[in-house]
């Protein structure tokens, strides 16, 4: 294995106010500036369990450059009385979109989820959008395509039940989608058999988009996965890995608020190397590295199976 970790990066300490986790960050590469080579949006959870989205900068070794004061992202309305988590941030010609989990309860009723929308041009204001796909019970996960083609964009997500797919849909608007099928099913007794869902956006390589996922075994433990869609058409699935890229190791990835979790929403491709930053027991941020050319050696060709062909 070539994958090298780079330990705890953010703790909860690290964030300003009363925040006792911190995970899952989106992430934005600024190769430009060298004191913020890395903007992470982290899920920030409060001592009462509300979840927002904040700021953090990294240098290009990884140390804590700026942090803000406040999430850029809180809980607004009836669909978000638990916050905001989960942030996955794609840039598409210019502005830079947010898919977001937003979480609530009603009446103290079960924890429920949708997928919500924002956007942004400098990645310091962000504009709602609103909830999509909202004619779908409790989706938990979703995150836009980095390609448009066609002029359609396109989107992840993983609905509640069945757990064990990645679904595939497209849009004109990102209002209205259109096409939804499973692009991924879980492997009944894998690493991945007892539900998936979306994680880092896809980074597009020669080979095609290379794609990160999350893979829950039978005993509730969270694995980081790999896939590879076609280059022409990102719901056509080519290849996927035989085993975890990530799976929980390290005392901070099995001890935490939840244990065993390895869980990643965003990841960068910098001077041939990718890096994924993920959240680790549901409490820190840590990352890894692995060259561009080793991680094709996780991935595995895969026979055709569920697709969803991209408009055209």
């Amino acid at each position: 294995m070539y994958l090298t970790r780079t330990g705890v990066l953010v703790k909860p300490s690290d964030i300003p106010g009363d925040i006792i986790h911190v995970s899952n960050p989106g992430v934005h590469s600024q190769e430009e500036e060298k004191d913020k080579s890395f903007l992470l949006l982290c899920r920030v959870v409060n001592s009462e369990g509300i979840s927002g989205i904040q700021r953090a900068f990294l240098d290009h070794n990884y140390q804590i450059t700026a942090v803000d004061q406040e999430p850029v992202l809180k809980g607004c309305g009836p669909c978000e009385t638990l916050g905001c988590e989960d942030g996955r941030l794609t840039e598409i010609e210019g502005v830079h979109y947010l898919a977001y989990t937003s979480a609530y309860q009603t009446n103290g009723g079960p924890w429920q989820s949708q997928i919500s929308l924002a956007s942004t041009t400098d990645l310091e204001h962000f504009e709602r959008l609103g909830t999509i796909l909202a004619e779908l019970p409790r989706v938990k996960n979703g995150l836009i395509h980095s390609a448009t083609i066609s002029r359609q964009f396109g989107i992840y997500y993983r609905p509640w039940h069945p757990r064990d797919q990645i679904w595939g849909a497209y849009s004109v608007n990102l209002t209205d989608w259109y096409g939804a099928r499973p692009v991924m099913s879980g492997r009944k007794g894998w690493w991945d058999g007892h539900h998936l869902g979306p994680g880092a956006p896809s980074i597009k390589t020669d080979d095609g988009w290379l794609s990160f996922y999350h893979g829950v075994d039978d005993s509730n433990t969270y694995h980081i996965g790999l896939a590879l869609f076609d280059p022409d058409d990102p719901f056509k699935l080519l290849a996927r890995s035989l085993h975890p890229l990530i799976s929980p190791l390290k005392p901070y990835e099995k001890f935490g608020r939840v244990p065993n979790v390895v869980f990643t929403c965003g990841a960068a491709l910098v001077n041939d190397t990718v890096v994924i930053f993920y959240g680790a027991a549901d409490h820190c941020i840590a990352a890894a590295e692995i060259p561009l050319k080793k991680s094709f050696h996780q991935l595995k060709t895969v026979k055709p199976s569920y697709r969803v062909h991209w408009p055209r």
